[in-house]
């Protein structure tokens, strides 16, 4: 299949506006409802446009009490799939400092929440690394 041209639009007309005359109608402008903004923004997005997962909430772990007592730290590193939606699909432990940090670093990526990964305008699957850090204080 061939690559589509890039096509350069020819750049608009200035726009002039003109004062309204005294006493004519004003119209009425209200914002759209958050479902129409999405639809403006997908429509508005360049075409082409891509870009990994954006996070919308991040999660923090909790210490798990035998890792804390145990003096464990580090950093767990998980590999998130995110959908087509936003939403966690998949969590992998791809790097640990111990097993006793995994569940906690697991359970909160999937409590995660992102914006989906972008191609060619669309939305698509991905995979990202999600480090989370264990210290004691």
């Amino acid at each position: 299949m061939a690559e589509p041209a890039l096509v350069r639009a020819a750049p608009s007309a200035p726009v002039v506006t003109e004062p309204a005359e005294q006493g004519a109608p004003v119209p009425a402008v209200s914002a759209p409802a958050p479902a129409a903004l999405r639809e403006i923004e997908r429509q508005a997005a360049p075409e082409g446009e891509s870009r990994p997962p954006r996070v919308v909430r991040q999660v923090v772990p909790s210490y798990p009490p035998m890792a804390r007592s145990q003096g464990v730290k580090g950093t767990v590193v998980v590999q998130v799939t995110v959908g087509l939606d936003g939403s966690v699909e998949g969590v992998e432990v791809v790097k640990t400092p111990s097993p006793l940090l995994n569940q906690a670093a697991q359970e909160a990526a999937r409590k995660m929440k992102f914006e989906p990964a972008l191609s060619n305008g669309e939305p698509v699957r991905a995979r990202l690394s999600v480090p989370f850090n264990f210290g004691l204080k």
